[in-house]
C-alpha cells in the first residue's frame, strides 16, 4: 500500500470571562482523523476509536442527498450511497484507494501474518524499559502466539501490542527456534536496541545449524585450504586453496527471497580451513547465521537516533 503521514497541531484554548467565570471553547477540527494523545485523549467534541484516532461522533452522516448508488473517494474519505437518503461517509485512517472498483478504504496487510491483523485488536501497550531476553522457544509462555510458515521456513513468535517502544540505552535480545515479530496495532518507537544476532558458533533466532544448503563447504583435504561462505541471499563464498578450482571450497547455496515471504534466517558458516595447528579432528563448524525479525506498526513507526536492530553472523 502506499505510504500515509499526517502531521496534526492541535490548539485551543479556555479563557477567563469578566465575570470571574473560566470557560473553554470546543474547537472545531473537522471531519479528518488525528492522533489520540496520552491516554487515549481527544479535544472536547471528539473520541478516541479503536484504531487510535481522534473522530468526531455523527460525522459519519453526510448532510447531503445521494443521487444514485456507488461509493467514491473524496480526500481520504469514503462516500457511499445506497439510491436515495443520506450519504454515508467513512473515514479512512490510512487514505481511501479510488483506483479500484468500488472504491475502497487503504487497510495494512503485513508480511507473512493474517491481513487482517491491524483491524483486529489487542490487549495493551508493550513498553520495554529494562535488558531484556526472551527465547521464542518458550513463546506462549513470554507473551506471544506461534505461528506456522511453510514447511521450509521456521515458525514465528507473534507479540501483539496497542503501542510498542524500545527505551533508549536498553537492549531487547532474542534466542530460539522461532523468529520473533513484534506487532503495534497503534504506534512502535524504537530508540534503544534490538538484537537477534549470532554469537559465535549459536545461530540467532529462526537459523538452523542443520540447514546444509546454507553452510559453506566443510575443508577440504588439500592442506591449504580455508572453509566456504555461508549462503544468504547470494551463495557464500568460495573458501581459500590453489588456483585451481579443484582447490578452492564451495560456499553455502543462496537461502531466502529478496521479499521476505515467508520469512527465513541467514546461513551458518562453512568449518574451518586445513591444516590445523595441532591434530584437530573435531574442528568446530563456522560462524552462527544471524537471525532474522518481523517489525509491524499498523499506525507508524518511528527509529531514535541511538536505536539499533541487529541481525549480524556470528
Amino acid at each position: 500500500m502506499r505510504p500515509v503521514a499526517r502531521v496534526t497541531l492541535v490548539t485551543f484554548a479556555c479563557v477567563t470571562l469578566g465575570f470571574g467565570l473560566a470557560a473553554c471553547f470546543s474547537p472545531n477540527l473537522g471531519d479528518q482523523p488525528f492522533r489520540c494523545g496520552a491516554g487515549n485523549d481527544c479535544p472536547p467534541g471528539y473520541q478516541c476509536d479503536g484504531a487510535g484516532f481522534c473522530t468526531r461522533p455523527g460525522s459519519m452522516v453526510d448532510a447531503r442527498l445521494c443521487t444514485g448508488s456507488g461509493t467514491t473517494c473524496e480526500g481520504d474519505n469514503l462516500v457511499t450511497c445506497a439510491g436515495t437518503g443520506a450519504a454515508v461517509v467513512t473515514v479512512c485512517p490510512a487514505g481511501c484507494d479510488s483506483g479500484i472498483s468500488p472504491a475502497a478504504c487503504w487497510h495494512l496487510s503485513p508480511s507473512n501474518l493474517d491481513p487482517a491483523l491491524c483491524d483486529q485488536p489487542a490487549t495493551g501497550p508493550l513498553a520495554i524499559t529494562t535488558a531484556r531476553k526472551i527465547d521464542t522457544d518458550n513463546c506462549v509462555l513470554n507473551g506471544g502466539v506461534v505461528v506456522t510458515q511453510s514447511t521450509a521456513a521456521p515458525p514465528m513468535c507473534v507479540f501483539k501490542a496497542t503501542d510498542f517502544t524500545v527505551a533508549d540505552g536498553v537492549t531487547l535480545s532474542f534466542g530460539g527456534a522461532r523468529i520473533p515479530v513484534l506487532v503495534a496495532t497503534s504506534s512502535a518507537r524504537i530508540d534503544g536496541t534490538i538484537t537477534v544476532a549470532a554469537v559465535g558458533a549459536v545461530g540467532g533466532p529462526g537459523s538452523s545449524v542443520l540447514d546444509t544448503l546454507s553452510r559453506g563447504g566443510a575443508a577440504g583435504l588439500n592442506t591449504t585450504s580455508g572453509g566456504g561462505g555461508g549462503g544468504d541471499l547470494t551463495d557464500g563464498g568460495k573458501g581459500g586453496g590453489p588456483d585451481s578450482s579443484t582447490g578452492q571450497i564451495p560456499g553455502g547455496h543462496a537461502v531466502g527471497v529478496p521479499e521476505l515471504r515467508p520469512l527465513t534466517a541467514g546461513g551458518f558458516g562453512g568449518s574451518g580451513g586445513t591444516p590445523c595447528v595441532t591434530d584437530c579432528p573435531d574442528r568446530p563448524g563456522g560462524g552462527g547465521g544471524g537471525g532474522a525479525i518481523e517489525i509491524v506498526s499498523c499506525a507508524g513507526i518511528v527509529f531514535g537516533a541511538n536505536a539499533v536492530v541487529s541481525a549480524g553472523g556470528g
